[in-house]
């Protein structure tokens, strides 16, 4: 049953990403260069983008404690996302050109352009690898028994075929839709869970002692004297 409903949930949100992008008419609109994305849509893509990232790795290693340990990452993220949907649609209409090189060429010089480019290159090469055997390591759990070459096949097949379909049109409408999801979803679990424990009290009696500094820590972290004493 978990398995189905994770191939459901896989097949709704790519038929999503390329419905959207069915409706693409310009290369502008596929690459986000006709600047029509509003600050929450934006918001919605990075955020999508975060939680992504974090249920992917989550999932294919050890997902409870990285859930907790990337905690501080998510209280991170939810403020930069708050400023990201206050400025970046000023900050997007007011650069120069369709993308971060472009900028920093008119801005700086062609040595910081040049910079730019060459540092993600070495990102994709050190990071797209791990990734795609990350995404592998899902698909093996979704299909159990799969050759990790031929997942890795798979994953990257839907990945690009996906990527030129959707575009950016398709990345705002899946941002929304898993924003909201999630979101949604997390209330649904803590009102439904959280009793089964007796409370959040309980459920800190109840969990491994590795886990309590970081619940102190992100109490601590939601305490107006911590930011005060900070």
């Amino acid at each position: 049953m978990l398995i189905a409903t994770w191939i459901i949930t896989f097949v709704i949100i790519v038929a999503i990403g390329v419905y959207s992008g069915t409706k693409i008419k310009s290369a502008n609109q596929w690459s986000g260069g006709d600047k029509t994305m509003g600050a929450v849509t934006l918001g919605c893509v990075f955020a999508a983008w975060q939680i992504g990232g974090m249920a992917v790795v989550g999932a294919a290693q050890n997902g409870y404690n990285l859930g907790v340990a990337g905690a501080w990452y998510s209280i991170a993220g939810s403020f930069y996302f708050i400023a990201l949907a206050i400025f970046a649609k000023t900050i997007r209409n007011n650069m120069p050109g369709d993308s971060v090189p472009v900028y920093l060429q008119k801005r700086f010089d062609t040595r910081t352009y040049r910079l730019y480019s060459y540092a993600w290159i070495v990102y994709g090469f050190l990071y797209i690898p791990t990734q795609l055997k990350t995404v592998a390591s899902i698909i093996q759990i979704a299909i159990p028994n799969l050759n990790v070459t031929l997942a890795m096949l798979i994953g990257l097949t839907i990945a690009v075929i996906y990527t030129s379909f959707s575009g950016m049109r398709g990345m705002s409408s899946v941002g929304r839709v898993v924003c909201i999801g999630i979101y949604a979803l997390l209330i649904f679990f803590v009102l439904t869970t959280l009793p089964k424990f007796g409370g959040f009290s309980a459920m800190i009696l109840n969990c491994p002692q590795s886990i309590l500094l970081w619940v102190i820590c992100l109490r601590s972290a939601s305490s107006p004297g911590f930011w005060a004493a900070a």
